[in-house]
């Protein structure tokens, strides 16, 4: 029997670490990156959201906590590079750069964060 491992609330898939065993051990607990809800390994369904009381305690573990603050941070960083990148392609437009002008520098260039930026995470 093949068990899903995708997330119970997004279906996104949860892709373990390459040392990790095929399946997680019975109860363990993950946070899902793309939907930041916390979900439960059941050795014979799967991933399950836990009952609402089961979450409440579950969310009070730090481990749960800090992985939570991680992907806030992850979300909030990858807004910020999305509207930098819309600031860097506007102004290329105002400049008069074509599209594809505008994604060569970009390509060539990199996007780089601003080094006064890199603490802001």
């Amino acid at each position: 029997m093949t068990l899903e491992m995708t997330c119970p609330v997004c279906h996104a898939a949860f892709i373990p670490p390459d040392d990790a065993p095929a399946y997680p051990p019975d109860g363990s607990v993950a946070v899902c990156v793309t939907c930041a809800d916390v979900v439960v390994w059941n050795a014979t369904s799967g991933w399950q959201v836990p009952d609402p009381a089961d979450k409440a305690e579950l969310l009070q573990l730090q481990p749960v906590i800090d992985s939570l603050m991680e992907i806030r941070q992850w979300h909030d960083q990858r807004a910020k590079d999305r509207q930098d990148l819309c600031t860097l392609i506007s102004y290329g437009l105002m400049a008069g750069l074509t599209v594809p002008d505008i994604v060569e520098t970009l390509l060539e260039d990199g996007f780089h964060r601003h080094p006064h930026d890199e603490g802001d995470n």
